[in-house]
């Protein structure tokens, strides 16, 4: 076992895995789609003729032979270069053992990371490496897909999206996702001191507790600053007033104690910081649909912005008790589903950490209060 390929991993990140070792050992993948509060399951299923990977630097491509539309084996590409050719029974094996056993160690390890030593000649078999995609990457794989009339159609990429050991983030917090709210003048002597106060008694949740006490002197005026000129770009990229829309969103979130991106974003319509009147609905949410399908599909926060949207043919998800669903639905059910499945996410205040947020302070130009951005996803299948 010393030369083999022996990972330790959360469950999440072993669920990316079975996702894998799911759509070799299956060749298909059951689909859902968004109805009004969860994902319903459809009773079809998207049929795959290959799989792609990026590990280690190298492309892997497993191509499903078929013969009389029945599965015979896989061949394995690395590079385009043929590897070799695993029979269909064996590979089904191989899905149903590893499937078996990480569920198995995963009730035994219900927190932090483990490893599985009886996997391990699986993940070197099938060439898997660390078995993770590179970070820069939004799309977990590529899959080619049999269309209804038998004909391959081109390549998309799928993100892998895990529910087992909680629920996943759909933007990630770092320094440079960072909003300031500038404070009213008249209101900062009395703001300080709340925020002196808190910083004290440092109660839980004490980041929502400042808010909502700065928000009932009314202290917030409609100044809101992205210091990251990278994340500041980014967002423009996306939509002018996005820095705006995206910074007031956040705001009402935490004033109100309602993190739900839908609950904020009704707020932001009725205070309508940009002026938009009777058209006020349709431009916030617009712009914030935008900004959460562009978030799960490949925008961040430092990296430049070029548009591409990685996971270009939608998600994979892998539930809470390991099934596994593919959601390939029209942009407008898209954007729907993650406006009521996302919700913002407190993350560590620890300096070290991020930078730390939460600050009240007096700079030459005005007095400021910043939060860091962080989305997370709330499990559709409840």
């Amino acid at each position: 076992m010393t030369n083999l390929t022996l990972l330790s991993k959360n469950r999440g990140e072993w669920a990316e895995i079975v996702a894998i070792f799911y759509c070799l050992g299956h060749g298909r993948v059951p689909t859902v789609r968004s109805g009004q509060n969860r994902l319903e399951p459809t009773g079809a299923s998207i049929i795959i003729s290959e799989l792609h990977l990026e590990r280690n630097s190298q492309v892997l491509k497993f191509i499903f032979q078929r013969k009389n539309n029945k599965k015979v084996c896989i061949d394995l590409f690395i590079d385009n270069i043929f590897v070799k050719s695993f029979p269909y029974s064996e590979v089904q094996n191989d899905s149903v053992f590893f499937i078996n056993e990480v569920k198995t160690a995963a009730i035994a390890n219900p927190k932090g990371n483990f490893c599985i030593p009886s996997v391990a000649s699986l993940i070197d078999k099938y060439c898997l490496g660390t078995g993770k995609s590179k970070s820069s990457l939004k799309q977990d794989l590529e899959l080619v897909l049999i269309d209804p009339d038998g004909l391959a159609v081109p390549v998309q990429g799928f993100s892998i999206k895990s529910f087992v050991g909680g629920d996943p983030t759909l933007f990630n917090a770092s320094r440079a996702a960072r909003f300031k709210f500038r404070l009213d003048g008249s209101k900062s002597d009395e703001a300080i001191a709340i925020a002196k106060k808190i910083e004290i008694t440092k109660p839980r949740s004490w980041v929502q507790l400042l808010y909502k006490q700065l928000h009932s002197i009314n202290a917030f005026t409609q100044t809101i600053e992205v210091p990251d000129p990278r994340f500041e770009r980014n967002l423009e990229l996306l939509d002018a007033n996005m820095p705006v829309v995206l910074g007031s969103t956040l705001l009402q979130a935490y004033c109100s104690g309602d993190l739900s991106l839908s609950g904020s974003l009704s707020k932001v319509i009725v205070s309508d910081p940009l002026g938009f009147g009777g058209d006020a609905e349709t431009f916030y949410t617009y712009r914030i649909k935008h900004f959460l399908r562009a978030a799960a599909l490949g925008f961040s926060s430092s990296r430049p912005w070029n548009g591409k949207e990685g996971a270009d043919g939608g998600m994979i998800f892998v539930n809470k008790n390991w099934d596994l669903f593919c959601m390939m639905s029209s942009r407008k059910d898209f954007e729907n589903y993650l406006l009521h499945t996302t919700r913002f996410e407190s993350p560590s205040t620890s300096v070290n950490k991020h930078g730390g947020y939460g600050r009240v302070e007096k700079e030459w130009h005005g007095t400021y209060v910043d939060l860091l951005l962080q989305i997370r996803e709330s499990d559709p299948f409840d």
